[in-house]
């Protein structure tokens, strides 16, 4: 098997990304027709003061950060929440909370995820770790729960990434 880059792969190395693109291509197709069973979700026992008891974790993603308006100044960083309610930052040195009908955009690349929320155009983000949820996922599981909400009618329709 011939790859992108220069190279040949062991039949076992060629078999195991084959499957991990598949499990993906199917991950994002069940969550854009809104099946979220697979994710499993949670409440946090016990929730920590700024969650609400009914909320339950969608996913988990650590580390996060989020900037200032400026997208140079970071605010916090720490481990960030998706719940069906509200994105949470268990930062550093506080914590932040935001509903998801805040959420103006939403963007991935190869190296992340990015989202902005309220109108001083606060951004958090995080990069892509092989043992945590890739970002095309991550955003798609993100919008997913914003329809369930309706609070997708709020975002921009072409984000800049």
């Amino acid at each position: 098997v011939m790859l992108g880059t220069a190279g040949w792969l062991e039949a076992e190395e060629a078999l195991r990304l084959s499957q991990n693109g598949y499990i993906q291509r199917r991950r994002v197709a069940q969550t854009e027709s809104n099946d979220l069973r697979w994710l499993h979700p949670a409440p946090l026992i016990p929730p920590p003061p700024f969650m609400s008891p009914d909320e339950v974790v969608y996913v988990k993603v650590n580390p996060a950060i989020l900037n200032a308006g400026d997208e140079e100044t970071a605010l916090d960083s720490g481990a960030f929440y998706l719940t069906g309610q509200k994105i949470h930052l268990i930062g550093r040195r506080r914590d932040w909370s935001h509903r998801l009908s805040e959420i103006t955009a939403v963007s991935y690349t190869d190296a992340g995820w990015r989202i902005a929320v309220g109108t001083g155009g606060q951004t958090y983000h995080a990069g892509n770790h092989p043992d945590q949820i890739d970002a095309q996922l991550f955003v798609a599981v993100l919008k997913a729960l914003m329809r369930r909400s309706h609070s997708l009618d709020s975002l921009d329709p072409d984000p800049q990434p």
